[in-house]
């Protein structure tokens, strides 16, 4: 009996190292995005504190989130084949990061809420170009288990 070549072996003993590593980077980047949509909550009526801003107006840190997010979700379909699924998901991770540390610097309102938009749309972008990613790597035998 001889002994299957090794991309052979990890197929049949499940996923190879390379998908589990992806697959954790992609959960990582899905509970960041989601973790940030809850979290700031939370800070709304202290940011209107020191912001010195209504509560009618805070909220739209949180909404305005929550909406760029929604609408950048359908787009990711199109930019993953107009641009790839690496540099889509690379471009949405600095979109993230860069609101993330955008809004730590924010000085007034306005900029809050447009820091948290941008972060949205990186943040709405990240699971379906890791999902997208994911699917590719595993292939249709991945998928069989």
């Amino acid at each position: 009996m001889t002994t299957p070549p090794p991309d052979k072996a990890s197929d049949q003993a499940g996923f190879d190292r390379h998908l589990w590593r992806l697959a954790l980077v992609v959960v990582l980047g899905a509970i960041m995005t989601v973790l940030d949509t809850t979290i700031v909550n939370v800070a709304l009526p202290t940011l209107g504190t020191d912001f010195d801003a209504s509560l009618s107006t805070i909220q739209w840190v949180a909404t305005g989130y929550t909406l760029a997010l929604s609408m950048a979700i359908p787009l990711t379909g199109w930019s993953v084949q107009r641009f790839g699924a690496r540099t889509m998901w690379l471009t949405s991770l600095v979109l993230f990061i860069g609101g993330s540390l955008l809004c730590g610097v924010a000085w007034s309102v306005p900029s809050l809420i447009a820091f948290r938009v941008l972060q949205g749309i990186g943040g709405g972008m990240l699971m379906p170009v890791g999902q997208t990613m994911l699917a590719r790597a595993a292939g249709p035998a991945g998928w069989a288990g």
